[in-house]
């Protein structure tokens, strides 16, 4: 796995773990998922998606997630 790889999926441990500890509810998309995203988090009626992305380039967020 190349370094950029293992920076998101250290992220997506990290965040996996935080949710479990907290107890707040969320749904993992599994490899070769047709969604794309990484989480999606569910809290006060609501869902937030979570994509976890290394951003070691200059460039907006959105140009780089989009681009994935």
């Amino acid at each position: 796995m190349n370094p950029i790889n293992e920076s998101g999926k250290k992220l997506e441990i990290e965040l996996r773990d935080f949710l479990r500890e907290k107890e707040i509810p969320f749904q993992r998309s599994g490899e070769g998922s047709d969604i794309g995203i990484d989480f999606r988090i569910h809290i006060e009626g609501r869902t937030l998606w979570v994509e976890c992305a290394n951003q070691n380039v200059g460039g907006s967020v959105v140009g780089i997630v989009t681009g994935k």
